[in-house]
C-alpha cells in the first residue's frame, strides 16, 4: 500500500504512522476524526 507525497516530511509522517502500534486505536476511539490536516508556512514568508 503506498500513500501519495509531495516532499520528505510527509513521506515521514505516513512511515511513522504506518508503524505506530496504536494509531488504530485511537482512530477507532475518535470517530469524529475524518481528515488529519497540516498546515505548512513558508519560513520565508513568516505567517
Amino acid at each position: 500500500m503506498s500513500s501519495p507525497v509531495d516532499n520528505d516530511l510527509e513521506a515521514d509522517l505516513v512511515n511513522f504512522l504506518t508503524g505506530a502500534e496504536d494509531g488504530i486505536s485511537f482512530i477507532k476511539n475518535v470517530p469524529h476524526i475524518e481528515k488529519l490536516k497540516i498546515t505548512y508556512y513558508d519560513s520565508r514568508k513568516g505567517r
